[in-house]
Order: C-alpha cells, then structure tokens, then sequence
C-alpha cells in the first residue's frame, strides 16, 4: 500500500524536474544568444506594436529613400544596402509578412500593461514554452487515462523527449523575427489540440470546441501555414457523430469550433485587405529578401521527395569540437527547378531515435475496448490532422531549414511517444494475461513454452536509450544550428565550455589507451657527488636521438636538463629535493608521441603540434624545465622509459594528457615589461593551420574588434587584418617554412606611451622577416590597457579561437626603449 501511495508522488516530482530542466534550457539558451535583449530596428514586431499604438499597420519605421528611388525596389540585385531584409516593402511602407496574432496576443497587451515594450525572444520563450506545455500536458492526459500501468519512467521520459526532441531548441537557439511567428504557431495549434481532447472527454464540448477553433484561428493569424492543421477539428466531431446523444449533437460541436475559426479568418482576411488590398496577400509577394519572392515557386510536389529525405534522414556530421554533432547541408541531388536551397539540417529520424516509437502507434489500440479504442484512436487521429498535412505542406517548401521542421514535429512526436507507451502495454498483455482469456493469446492446441516475462523491461530500457540519445542530440543540435550562434553571441562561455569538454574527452581516452602524453613519475632522490650528470629518461625509439638528464649541482639540489642530438645541453633552474620524500616529476618529450590513433586523432589535433614539439619538465608541481624544439619524424615509436643507469628510485609511471601550459604560454615574453610600438614575435606556425585561420594579435570587444591571423593559402600562407564587419585586408603569399618567421605587427591603437589601448586611424602594418607584406590605413579598435589578446580571439569571430603554434620571445619596442634608455 505504501508503494502505491509513492508512486504518484515518485511520478509528479520526476515530471516536475523535467519540466523545469527543459523550460530552464530554454530560458537560458535564449537569454545565451541575446534574446532577451533589444534589438532594436531588427525586432519587427516590436515595430509593428509601434505602428499599431500610432493609429497605423506599417511599421514604425521610414524606407530608405534611395530603395524607393530604385527602378525595381524588389530586385535583390538592386536593392542591396539599403532595404530592410525580409520586410514587406508596399506602397513605400514596411510591413511584417507573418501573421498580426503573436503581436496582438502578447507584445501590444504587454506594452499596454506594462508601459515596455517585451523583446522577442521572451515572445519565443513564452510561445515555445505554451507548446511544449501543451504537448506535455496531452502526452501525461493519454498515458494517465488510456495507459494506467505504464511505468513512472516513462511519464519524464516523454517529457524529455518532447523537450529536446522537437527542434523548439531551434527557435530558441535564434529567438528572432522568423521564430517568434513559428513558435506562436505551434503553441496555439497545441492548445488547438488540448481543446479537442478535452471535448472528447471532458464536460461541455461545446465550449472546449470553440477554444479549439479560436486557438486554431490564432495559430493561422501567426503562420498561415498551420490552416493546413484544420482537419484536426474533425476528430471530435466524428466521435460526437459515433456517439450520438452521448457526446451531443455533432452538428453543435462543429458549429462551435468553425464560428470562432471563421471569424479570425474574417478578421485576418480584413487585416491583409487593409495592408495589401488582398485578403489573401501576408506580404510575402513583397518580401524584400535575398531572392525576387514575388516570381517564386513557393510550393510545388516535386520538392517533396528531396525535403523528405532532408528533414527525416539527413545524417548529421560527427566532430571532436563543440558541440560534437554537426548539422549538414545537401549539396547534391536538389530539385533544379526553383529549389532555394537547403540550410545544415539532421533529420529527426536519425538524430532523435525516439521517433521511430511511432511505427509502433498500431498497438495503442489493440485489444481495447470497443467504446475506450473509439475515443483513443479519435484522439491519435485528432494529432495525425495536425501532423500529417502540415509535414506534408513542409516537406512541399522550396527550402528547407532547421526552424521549419518544429511547425510539424512537436505533433510528431506526440505520436512517438503515444507510440512508445503502445508497445509498452503490449508487451505488459503478453506477458501478464493467460492464454485464451479477453487480452490474452488466441487459443492454441500447444502450450507456449516461452513467455518472455523480461519484455516490459526491454521496452523500458530501449525508452531511456532512446530518449537519452534524444536529449543529448537535441542539446547538441540545438547549439549548433544557426552558424552556432551561442558561439558567436557569448564567445568566452562557449570557448571555456569548449576547453572543459575536450578536455573531458581527452582524459577518457587516455584512461583507454587511445592517446598518448606526458608521463608523470613518482622519484625519491639518492646523494650524488656535486657534478655527476646521470641519465634520467630514454625514448623508446633510437631514432629519436633526445634524453633528459639529471645533475647534481650541490647539497640535495638538481637540475634537469634537455639533450638532443649533437646539441649542447639545455638546463633547467636549481631544485631541492627531500631526503626519504617522493617527488612528483612530470615529462613532456616530442619522443613519447607516435602517429596519433585513427580514432583520437582528430581529438588531439588542437594540441599535436604542441605535444610534439615542447619539451616540458615538472618538479612537485613548478616548472622545472621548458622550451620549444623540433619534432621528429612522423614514423617512431613513441614511449619511454626511465634510464637503467639513474640512481634514484622510481616507484609508479602513469600518464596525463598534455596541459594548456605545458610550456610558457603564448603572450609576451615580459608581461611587466612597458607595452606599445611595434610589436614583435618569432613565430612557428602549426604543420596544419585551422582553414579559417589562427589569431596572432587581437584588440577590441565583442561586435568591435580588430584582429591579426593567419591563414593557409595555395603556395604558402597570408597574413590578414579584420575589423568586424568588414572585409579583411589580405598580405601577400608568404612561402610556408619550418624555422621561425620573424613578425613585425603596427596598429594605430597601439602606440607607445598614455595612449595605448586607444582606438586610432592610421597605418596597420605587417613585416615578416624584415619584409613589408601589407599596409593600409584602417581604424584599430581600442582597449583597455593590459587586456589585449596574444595568439588568442575572444570574440568568436572571423578564425578560429587560438593559435596552435608559438609566439616566441614576443615584446613592444616600449619595452626595447626603456632598455636602451637604461643602458645609456
């Protein structure tokens, strides 16, 4: 009995902890990408509120002149520069081509309310939070009445799937003008649905009809597209029509939801007559995009096979860097006859594996009642009529895009999930009814030996796999749609979120063996006379011709030092050690790296040439040793060991992955030193340099920066500057080379003296080994003295986040003066 009495309590924390999980994500994946923010002339609902409070339908904003003074405003081949994209340009004012209903719902209430204008990504959050609700809300009604033995797992795993399955993560990844609509959509299209279901079963049909129709009416004056949905108010009226008195005259229902219904469609038809003198015409003919819509083929069905493949199948990329998973374009096998094109999009089939629980939605039904399988199949049937014709309308688009997918997805996977409680119930039925009783087996002359009793479990289990797998995909897409535009609105979290992860995974796959780095001994020390040098570490390949040895420069002091080759040996600082004490000593040789694992490989690339070419040596916990040199040859073998001949004992060798300071980090070889002037490094430049580029110097802030990068080009590399917004103004070719390049950077921001950090105008130039590879005169955006960026770009803009390579002994010519000036 005291079970029983847990298990609701047990069930309504999970579903509440989940819920919260996912509308938390939500809030803080909008508020991440500035959604929460004022966007100024880029909200266009908030100028069309503007408009409205102005007694006006356009918006609260004047077209520029020299768009109206264009022989064809509407040619994207003229009107670049000066037209305000995807605006609807009629009569020389802008109009906002979706549906009034988001606005008039909730922006303009609550600037009357409030005396505020609301930004629209709290409108995204508020809409996309109403449909998932609204989805978890009908998903929890069928399981509760319909499927009373279901487990307490599946209540929160549905609603996790409906959270994360369902690319509303995508309208909240870019809260913008084009998601608002859909998300205002979706939402009154579920409260559509919760109003049908509750006239199926509830008391007063009538009136849950006529919430049904308004809401469906609402979701057409957000997006037009969701009319398409419409056949999802014939379900009720068909149980009424089977039921006859039970459920009231059909006819009255009917009415009640098409009154409601029409009069939005009355009231919408008169807002586009008024705008556009046609009923018919949202503004999409005047859509100043990057393509001439008002010639276009909008929908067509010989799009459909390609935008099914696309938005079910398209597979996703796999890659070592946030977030992992990688949404993919179609570049081959379009529709040639005014297709647009396809954004990166993973289709839902093979990102979110719970939908494939849909195929088992037949079993929902079986073995029920004649009356209870009527009112569920009523139900389903009522979901299929938002789905079905609405992927179809989709799937007939002449683009597609990550955003367009939520307008029929969410319906989906309420079939998905009512699909997986289906065959959770079949497999309770097998295994717990008798054979020949009602639920039970037909009849059968042999006995059934077999009763596989573990069948609900193996549902359950292959439920939490699939909707693990759902929500760890849908978080990943979710960051990764839209150019990943976290990373570029919130660029230093992203990095450091970046870092962490990687960082995770390099240290699994080091448990596993599956990479390789530096070796961390545990060392007690025996007295040697004062200048014996002992070996201390040998590579495991001859090739490679590098130790580091020990030498004892005094009571209970050492050094360690680097030999490789030929070379005079390199020594470290002086270090004591303690007598009957076990030191920690971490190496970090070229030696210990042989080709990277196939697997691994792209995991470690961020830091392989670092791995194979610093030489790093830690005494308990302080650097004892560090410098750069030259890797060996891509075919030794990597590894170790310590040297027979040391006299010390060596009580555990284990392995660490290669930490970010191995050796001194990239920046200024002084940091005390007076900054300004010229500034100059001795570079070495990565065998493989990020194709965007690496930074070398950046200056500036988020949205106004300036950088310095380099980048590989056929025949070498170039050197480039970039201010944000801008084109970049490109060196010439540089041959590659393995020796250092001597770097010279100038920027007007960077004088010596009090004014460094300031933004200035004037010469930006490079020299690279004595040579003068570009100059221009470009403003340098300032900042604050001490927060410029060496080999780094916070900004997540423009290259890539760091440089792979070294910046060696890099400094201002300040500093050089102050030295001379000392000197004299």
């Amino acid at each position: 009995m005291r079970s029983r009495r847990l298990k609701p309590v047990m069930e309504f924390a999970l579903v509440g902890a989940a819920v919260a999980f996912v509308l938390g994500f939500y809030y803080w994946t909008i508020a991440a990408n500035n959604g929460f923010d004022n966007w100024k002339e880029t909200d266009y609902f908030r100028l069309m509120v503007r408009g409205w409070m102005k007694g006006q339908l356009h918006m609260d904003i004047t077209p520029n002149p020299a768009l109206l003074a264009l022989p064809d405003p509407y040619d994207p081949t003229q009107n670049g520069g000066v037209k305000l994209g995807d605006a609807s340009l009629y009569q020389g004012r802008y109009y906002v081509y979706f549906g009034p209903a988001p606005a008039a719902i909730l922006l303009l209430p609550y600037r009357l309310i409030t005396g505020s204008e609301l930004p629209m990504g709290a409108g995204v959050f508020v809409f996309a939070s109403i449909a998932f609700l609204a989805a978890v809300g009908l998903f929890l009604a069928i399981r509760r009445r319909y499927f009373p033995t279901s487990m307490v797992l599946m209540a929160p795993l549905g609603v996790l799937a409906l959270g994360f399955g369902t690319h509303l993560l995508a309208l909240a990844q870019r809260p913008m003008i084009w998601e608002l609509p859909i998300a205002a959509g979706i939402a009154f299209t579920m409260l559509a649905l919760v109003g049908c279901y509750r006239a199926m079963h509830g008391r007063h049909p009538g009136w849950w009809m006529a919430l049904a129709g308004l809401s469906l009416g609402l979701a057409v004056g957000s997006r037009p597209t969701c009319l398409f949905a419409a056949p999802l108010l014939l379900a009720p009226i068909w149980l009424a029509w089977r039921d006859g008195a039970a459920r009231g005259a059909w006819w009255r229902q009917a009415l009640a939801a098409a009154i409601p219904l029409g009069l939005c469609g009355l009231a919408l038809a008169g807002y586009n007559y008024a705008r556009f003198h046609s009923p018919f015409e949202f503004g999409q003919s005047y859509q100043l995009s990057g393509a001439y819509e008002g010639k276009l083929t909008h929908f067509a069905l010989r799009f459909l096979p390609h935008n099914l493949y696309v938005y079910f199948f398209q597979p996703f990329g796999w890659t070592w860097e946030l977030p992992f998973a990688q949404a993919q374009a179609v570049e081959v096998g379009m529709p040639a006859d005014g297709y647009m094109g396809t954004e990166e999009v993973g289709g839902i089939a093979v990102s979110f594996p719970f939908v494939w629980f849909g195929l088992a939605l037949p079993l929902a039904w079986r073995r029920r009642e004649a009356g209870e399988r009527r009112r569920l199949v009523a139900v389903l049937w009522c979901i299929a009529g938002y789905a079905v014709p609405v992927t179809l309308l989709i799937l007939s688009y002449f683009s597609t895009c990550a955003r367009y997918q939520a307008d029929f997805a969410v319906a989906v996977g309420l079939l998905a999930v009512s699909g997986m409680l289906g065959l959770e119930r079949w497999t309770q039925l097998r295994v717990s009814a008798p054979v020949g009783e009602p639920g039970g087996e037909t009849p059968s002359p042999v006995p059934r030996r077999r009763r596989w009793p573990d069948l609900p479990a193996w549902v359950a289990n292959a439920a939490t796999l699939a909707c693990a797998v759902t929500v760890a995909m849908g978080i990943m897409l979710g960051f990764d749609y839209h150019a990943r535009t976290w990373q570029l609105n919130e660029p230093l979290a992203w990095q450091a979120m970046d870092r962490g992860t990687h960082m995770a995974l390099a240290r699994i796959a080091s448990r596993l063996g599956l990479v390789e780095g530096p070796r961390v001994l545990k060392v007690r020390w025996q007295a040697r006379p004062v200048g014996t040098i002992e070996p201390f570490w040998r590579p495991a390949d001859a090739r490679a011709r590098e130790e580091i040895l020990v030498r004892h420069t005094g009571d209970q002091l050492i050094q360690f030092g680097y030999a490789r080759g030929d070379r005079p040996v390199e020594w470290g600082r002086d270090l004591r050690w303690e007598r009957n004490h076990t030191h920690t000593v971490e190496l970090q040789l070229p030696s210990l790296y042989s080709r990277p694992n196939r697997w691994a490989s792209e995991l470690m690339r961020r830091w392989e040439f670092r791995e194979r070419t610093a030489v790093a040596v830690w005494f308990s916990g302080g650097r004892a040793l560090g410098l750069v040199t030259t890797p060996w040859p891509g075919g030794i073998q990597g590894g170790g060991a310590v040297a027979k001949e040391f006299s010390g004992e060596v009580r555990r060798v284990s392995q660490r992955i290669i930490r970010q300071d191995e050796v001194a980090p990239v920046g200024l070889a002084d940091p005390h030193a007076p900054r300004g002037g010229t500034l100059r490094t001795q570079l070495i430049l990565p065998h493989r340099l990020a194709a965007t580029g690496e930074p070398l110097f950046a200056t500036g802030v988020h949205y106004e920066s300036s950088i310095v990068y380099v980048r590989p080009v056929d025949g070498g590399v170039q050197f480039l500057f970039h201010n944000y917004a801008h084109n970049p103004t490109e060196s010439q070719v540089v041959p590659w080379m393995r020796a250092p390049y001597e770097v010279e950077i100038e920027l007007p921001c960077c004088e010596a003296g009090a004014r460094f950090g300031e933004r200035g105008t004037g010469n930006i130039v490079l020299r690279v080994n004595g040579r003068e590879v570009l100059r221009t005169v470009d403003v340098a955006y300032g900042f604050y003295p001490t927060e410029e960026n060496y080999g780094k770009n916070p900004f997540g803009t423009t290259c890539a986040s760091e440089f792979r390579g070294w910046m060696l002994d890099t400094r201002w010519s300040a500093a050089e003066t102050l030295v001379t000036s000392t000197l004299d």
